[in-house]
């Protein structure tokens, strides 16, 4: 009797474990939240985000300080904006089948990224020329979610 009271309690103790990790795994797929960071961006022409006027002619490097807030998920689909400076966006995105990898488009970009942990994400953010070929963007940064 007392074996099979000892079996049973290992085996709630153990099921418990095995619940409480799966609602923390779980958990680990949100992305909702305020994440921020400082964007190493290359810049052809006017970008009014990473506020950087220019004609076109040359390439600029600048760094930009970026937040991006994400207010509402649905399963593998998320959306919120980014901001920087005055300059504010609203953002559509998607996680991949592995909920770490995923893709974020804007009016005129798009970025890839990869979730490091469950509070910080490696992105990197491309924008071609427009349709009046005001600017080019490529950017990558880490952002931590605060």
């Amino acid at each position: 009797m007392k074996s099979s009271l000892k079996s049973l309690t290992s085996l709630t103790l153990l099921c418990a474990t095995l619940l409480s990790g799966a609602a923390l795994a779980d958990n680990s797929s949100s992305m909702l939240g305020t994440w921020t960071g400082v964007s190493n961006v290359a810049v052809i022409g006017d970008a009014p985000k990473h506020h950087e006027p220019g004609d076109g002619s040359n390439v600029k490097f600048v760094k930009t300080n970026f937040t991006i807030v994400i207010e509402a998920q649905e399963g593998r689909n998320f959306s919120g904006h980014w901001k920087s400076g005055s300059h504010e966006e609203n953002i559509a995105g998607a996680l991949m089948n592995d909920m770490k990898s995923g893709v974020i488009v804007d009016s005129d970009g798009s970025a890839t990224f990869k979730r490091i942990n469950a509070n910080v994400l490696d992105l990197c953010y491309v924008h071609l020329p427009s349709a009046n070929n005001k600017s080019s963007v490529a950017l990558c940064s880490e952002y931590r979610r605060q």
